[in-house]
């Protein structure tokens, strides 16, 4: 019933393996040709936060990419995709799980790959301590990608397959300029109209700077909320976007 998505999950699955695979190697090297790159040991907490902001990063992308798998369907044989014996709601919540599930294993992949660099750099194993804060910031972390996910699917659900990339290509360069533009001066009717948009955009609730609360940072006036609050609004823009995209599906005609 859902052999194709898992058969697209699994080759996407599969590249990104070879992909970190491929970098990883290549960070090693590099990191023994200068030794420079090393972290000091000092800085051990802030390079397992780097390793969980790369982690998200990598899986933000491969979701998004993920996010079209509705609009996929509709790429010339949406009529097919409707005769299986499922209704269309099963039908679209068994592709995001399925799609969720890569994420999750992707965000694991990434983590531990970029764990194991990261303890290379360092000289030691990088210490963590899976207390609440860190377990928080964890979830942070794979909140993420699981927002963009949730983001794409609602952007093309309804739209045809080839135009979907094209959309979540856009999707990423719309959501940097608008969460730059947070900081900038715009007169007041812009500034109020961006940070509505804002409030639907990912990247506002991902203070990429430092994931360190404890840590005064200038940009942390027009980005992130808190981690409470940062994680419970990356999960609605995920449960939204999810259920737009449901609703959306359910309405597609052929």
């Amino acid at each position: 019933m859902f052999y194709v998505e898992m058969l697209r999950v699994r080759i996407t699955v599969t590249w990104a393996f070879i992909g970190l695979c491929a970098l990883s190697a290549g960070t090693v090297v590099l990191g023994a040709l200068f030794p420079d790159m090393h972290y000091d040991p000092k800085h051990q907490s802030m390079a397992f936060l780097t390793v969980g902001w790369t982690a998200a990063l990598v899986a933000a992308v491969v979701a998004s990419i993920l996010g079209s798998s509705l609009a996929t369907e509709n790429c010339g044989h949406l009529e097919i995709a409707w005769t299986k014996p499922v209704s269309r709601t099963v039908r679209a919540l068994g592709t995001f799980a399925i799609d969720l599930a890569a994420v999750i294993v992707i965000f694991g992949m990434t983590f531990a790959a970029a764990f194991l660099v990261a303890s290379f750099l360092d000289g030691q194993i990088i210490r963590v301590t899976f207390d609440p804060p860190t377990l928080a910031k964890l979830g942070r972390f794979l909140l993420f990608p699981v927002a963009w996910f949730g983001m794409s699917q609602g952007l093309t659900s309804r739209i045809h397959g080839k135009q979907a990339g094209m959309v979540i290509g856009l999707s990423w360069p719309i959501a940097e300029g608008l969460s730059l533009l947070t900081a900038v001066s715009l007169a007041l009717p812009f500034r109020g109209v961006v940070a509505l948009l804002n409030y639907a955009n990912p990247i506002t609730y991902f203070p990429f700077w430092t994931f360190d609360e404890s840590m005064h940072h200038g940009l942390r006036a027009y980005f992130g909320f808190g981690l409470t609050i940062d994680s419970l609004a990356l999960a609605a823009i995920a449960t939204v976007g999810l259920a737009v995209a449901t609703l959306g599906w359910r309405r597609l005609e052929a």
